[in-house]
Parts: C-alpha cells; structure tokens; sequence
C-alpha cells in the first residue's frame, strides 16, 4: 500500500487480501491513481485524491467479512462515516 491514502491510514503499508481476478486495471483514468498494487504489479486499489472520498477496491473485503476477517471492516466503517458527513 503507498503512503498517504486512504488505505495506508486504515491498514499501514500492506495486507492480506483474497486477490484473485480474471481480469484487472489496465490504464488508470484521469484524476485517479493507484494507491495499492500487489508484488506482481496488479493494481489493487485506487484513489481520486482531489475527491473527498473516492476510491475503488479490486479484491473483496466483502467476502473476506463474512469469513471473520474484521480487520477488513474498517473499509466499511470508514465508508460509513464518510456517508454521515
């Protein structure tokens, strides 16, 4: 996980994630960049910075939630707080 993102202040500087894809980000759009990528370089999560709270997330803490992973709620939590702003 690069610094200074969303991700980083919630997780630090890496996870484990459940990254298992058929397909994957190619180009990074305008506006975005890639704030998270895996060691053989897929992008795993991304960020608008000059957006207040925008970023898009390639593996599934939704899955891994329901597994028990908790650390994974706070991606959820924090979504939810920003909901409420």
């Amino acid at each position: 996980i690069d610094s200074d993102n969303i991700l980083s202040q919630l997780f630090g500087n890496s996870i484990l994630t459940n990254s298992f894809h058929h397909q994957s980000i190619d180009k990074i759009g305008d506006g975005l960049t890639t704030i998270a990528t895996t060691e053989d370089g897929i992008v795993e999560a991304i960020q608008m910075k000059s957006h207040k709270f925008l970023y898009g997330i390639q593996w599934h803490p939704e899955m891994m939630t329901a597994r028990g992973n908790e650390d994974m709620k706070k991606i959820f939590i924090e979504f939810i707080k920003h909901c409420n702003k």
